[in-house]
């Protein structure tokens, strides 16, 4: 199953539900600060896959304060 997108979650307790696009660059900054995204040795055709990926692959920052809204936003944002 390919992937339609990249969604980096931030609760926020009482927060508003907002989903915003996130740019590649930023996306291939945040998959690679994660702790388990990119592990050694990083060759550079893992970059380069990591790299295509990100820039392939839209991303987005979900900031919710309830999960069921934050599973609805998913969920219309998958049916795209």
């Amino acid at each position: 199953m390919p992937v339609k997108a990249v969604v980096f979650p931030r609760y926020l307790q009482g927060g508003r539900t907002e989903l915003t696009p996130v740019p590649p660059l930023d996306a291939f900054g945040r998959i690679t600060a994660a702790p388990s995204a990119v592990r050694p040795p990083i060759t550079s055709a893992a970059l380069e896959s990591l790299t295509a990926f990100a820039r392939n692959v839209p991303a987005y920052a979900l900031t919710y304060g309830a999960l069921a809204d934050a599973r609805c936003t998913i969920r219309d944002l998958l049916r795209t």
